[in-house]
């Protein structure tokens, strides 16, 4: 069992007691947020479900496509599927707080708030500006602030809670109940950062890439299969912006339809992750449960996990990050330069960048991949280069060299910096990609997630980014959440947002 010294938190409402209603009888108030002008509004529902662990809460104007019958089969599919994957995966249970003893995440989370023993789940249309014409949509999210008392966000629920969307989401499909294990996973790490990311002072959110990974390895291990969307995004990569180094660690930096990009790569990487631990999604848990808040999370879980990584390195990010970034253009079907032969993600292939671009500005983090058509040196290409840039020689024989470039190979060309939006400038070799490559591999398609011509799914963080509130971020840096309400009257500083 994991002892945890920290301020008393149990308790922080007192008693608040749930309304059991059925429909028909008035219903209940909920805040909810409107994701096109960033304001939140009220709703009625009604409870038209309950579980062993659950209650499933539906919008009075949602019902027309969501009845009592439907509402049923979404509480015994989490009662019966997610609520056990996802405990089983990420759960860090047990522990105590100061004594008091908890079996499990969720349960600290229900004795947070309302202490009814059960997640709510609101069904309801989220107010995301979709249409078939805008080609997006928030699919479900988690609201921080439900973890508080109102007279600290007026708005909150006061609830361990989790919203999905009716419309234009199947309300009982796979794709929902995917989404509802993407947030509860948001929920857990979110609970769990106060419990092992906290001080007297701060509460350390986990970075948005490393959160959004593990709700996008949520998404696998609900279903037990790859999710096209994902994967079928970095492979078509039709705005080209993958192509020209945008990835996951600097979360949001480009607009539009690009932010799937971010969605895309993370997924990969979290997949890599897991295909190369020795304990498989053990890895998450192990991720989920770490003291760091950034990439030093996935460094401990992989020094634990991934035999490899201890094999002569020196453990840092640049020694778990380059080998991802290189199998993704070797994709060798054994070793760390590629994804074991999974039956999907073997046809995993990374674009090379445009012909004629010799350089290009990355952000942390970002890679790019230029063809190279005669052998060379990599000292050939640092001169003038970024302090943070780092090369690497690819070639497709699972060979990669920091020394030398490959006739018929690819130059890797990434910033390998771990802090800050600083761009710095990374040299290319503006080779022409092979005419037969261009196109990269093709996976099949699933109906409804072309590309931004049609249906996709962002988190709610991101759709307010789409419809131009861009002050988001302040809503997770320094807003006061206990000030003196907490039992030992700390005042902490920390973050409440939507993911």
């Amino acid at each position: 069992m994991r002892l945890v010294p920290l301020v008393v938190l149990a308790g922080l409402f007192g008693s608040c007691p749930s309304e059991e209603l059925n429909p028909g009888d008035g219903g209940k108030s909920f805040w909810a947020m409107n994701l096109e002008n960033n304001e939140p509004y009220t709703l009625t529902a009604d409870l038209l479900a309950e579980g062993a662990h659950c209650k499933v809460w539906v919008e009075k104007a949602a019902q027309g496509r969501l009845p009592p019958a439907t509402a049923a089969y979404i509480a015994g599919k989490y009662d019966n599927h997610i609520y056990g994957i996802m405990t089983g995966a990420f759960d860090i249970g047990p522990f105590k707080v100061q004594n008091i003893e908890f079996k499990s995440i969720m349960e600290f989370a229900d004795r947070l708030t309302d202490g009814d023993g059960k997640l709510t789940i609101l069904m309801l249309d989220i107010q995301d500006g979709y249409t078939e014409k805008s080609g997006s949509y928030t699919a479900g999210y988690f609201y921080q602030a439900d973890f508080f008392n109102k007279n600290i966000y007026h708005n909150s629920n006061e609830t361990d809670m989790i919203y999905i969307d009716t419309y234009p989401t199947e309300p009982a499909g796979d794709d929902a109940m995917g989404t509802l294990a993407h947030e509860m996973q948001h929920l857990m790490n979110f609970a769990t950062t106060l419990v092992l990311r906290r001080t007297d002072t701060k509460i350390n959110q986990m970075d948005v890439w490393v959160d959004e990974g593990l709700s996008s390895a949520a998404e696998y291990v609900y279903k037990g299969a790859h999710v096209a969307q994902r994967y079928e995004w970095f492979n078509d990569d039709k705005q080209k912006t993958i192509a020209r180094g945008n990835n996951f660690f600097v979360w949001g930096n480009l607009q539009g339809a690009s932010i799937l990009d971010d969605y895309a790569t993370v997924y990969l990487f979290f997949q890599w992750l897991r295909i190369h631990s020795g304990d498989g999604a053990g890895i998450y848990r192990e991720i989920i449960a770490s003291e760091y808040s950034d990439y030093r999370a996935v460094i401990a879980a992989a020094k634990n996990n991934i035999s490899w990584f201890n094999e002569g390195s020196s453990c840092k990010w640049k020694d778990i990050f380059e080998p991802w970034l290189a199998a993704n253009y070797i994709n060798a079907e054994s070793g760390k330069y590629g994804y074991n032969n999974d039956p999907t993600l073997k046809d995993v292939k990374a674009k090379t960048a445009p012909a004629g671009t010799t350089s290009l500005q990355l952000l942390p983090g970002e890679a790019v991949y230029s063809r190279t058509s005669t052998g060379g040196t990599i000292s050939d290409y640092a001169s003038g280069s970024g302090t943070n840039i780092t090369y690497a020689g690819l070639k497709k024989d699972g060979t990669v060299s920091s020394s030398y470039t490959y006739s018929g190979g690819a130059l890797l060309t990434y910033n390998v910096s771990t802090s800050g939006n600083v761009k710095e400038t990374g040299k290319l070799t503006g080779v022409a990609e092979e005419a037969a490559s261009q196109t990269g591999v093709l996976l099949s398609r699933s109906p409804g997630i072309a590309g931004p011509e049609s249906a996709v799914q962002i988190d709610a963080r991101d759709m307010l980014a789409r419809n131009g509130h861009t002050d988001w971020a302040e809503m997770f840096n320094g807003v006061e959440i206990f000030g003196k309400t907490a039992a030992a009257g700390s005042a902490l500083t920390g973050a409440a947002g939507i993911r």
